[in-house]
């Protein structure tokens, strides 16, 4: 942490954002790319406190949308990638970190998956601040998805829609094997603690802290948008995630191995079953 380091820091950050956007009334296309990286230059003080190499922080985002509008009916397709934390094995000059996509731009996509769990980023790794804002939605990061959606207006105030999304972990060495403890405690921290789970539980490639397997799942939505009077306006959404391999090896959940209750933190349960969400909502425009 760098508030453990004596001295002060002198920080140069750059902020940079590509857009765009285009749309003929029947075809319509959108992308955005984001992209950030922050020098910190060590200040050392006299005597010789504080000096150490600079390090370089990165993180990004890319997020495309492609869609066509014919009559009643529009279809749109998503591309979305954010990065996530990299345990690069303590390296002192080189940092990867999150960026995070809106939960309102993967909204009309997904519910349970990043709007609601975050991807499983439950604060494991400092995620907490990165992966939620502060009015409790999930956001997506070291993730990438694919995804489409189909809108139909049955009526000019009625519209029925359906949606598809299937993500994937980016990062590969981003995570520990058993890095979260679903118990609320705390989860894997070192590369002899993961090696430990994976080789107690059977994992393959027991020399590789990582979580083998990086698939987040897939999750269908369905949903009615009905405008009933003038400012007044009911959502209602269906939502179906199944999580994917991902949650068997990054999470420790309570279980049985051998007809015994392992060490505490030496346990999984493989599979997850899918988690389902009705959400609806009226919404009063004065």
């Amino acid at each position: 942490a760098l508030t453990a380091i004596s001295g002060g820091i002198d920080t140069e950050t750059s902020i940079n954002l590509a857009y765009f956007k285009y749309n003929n009334g029947r075809f319509f296309a959108a992308a955005e790319y984001a992209w950030a990286q922050a020098d910190i230059h060590f200040l050392t003080l006299p005597g010789g406190l504080g000096g150490r190499p600079p390090l370089a922080i990165e993180a990004y985002h890319w997020f495309s949308e492609v869609g066509a509008v014919a009559g009643p009916a529009k279809v749109r397709l998503l591309y979305a990638l954010a990065s996530g934390l990299v345990l690069n094995g303590g390296n002192a000059t080189k940092s990867y970190r999150p960026w995070a996509i809106n939960y309102q731009a993967m909204a009309p996509y997904e519910f349970l998956m990043f709007n609601t769990y975050a991807g499983g980023n439950n604060g494991g790794w400092n995620a907490t601040d990165i992966a939620f804002v502060s009015d409790d939605h999930g956001q997506m990061t070291d993730a990438y998805a694919f995804a489409g959606r189909a809108d139909y207006a049955v009526a000019s105030n009625l519209n029925v829609w359906a949606s598809y999304i299937w993500a994937h972990r980016l990062e590969r060495a981003g995570f520990f094997a058993g890095g979260i403890a679903a118990d609320g405690g705390v989860g894997n921290t070192t590369v002899a603690q993961a090696q430990a789970f994976k080789a107690f539980n059977g994992f393959g490639g027991n020399a590789n802290p990582y979580v083998d397997d990086g698939f987040i799942g897939w999750e269908v939505n369905a949903g009615v948008d009905w405008k009933l009077l003038e400012g007044l306006n009911m959502f209602v959404r269906y939502a179906y995630w199944q999580p994917g391999e991902w949650f068997d090896q990054a999470y420790q959940a309570i279980g049985m191995v051998g007809g015994a209750i392992p060490t505490a933190g030496f346990a999984i349960v493989s599979g997850r079953d899918a988690i389902h969400a009705i959400n609806g909502s009226f919404v009063i425009d004065f």
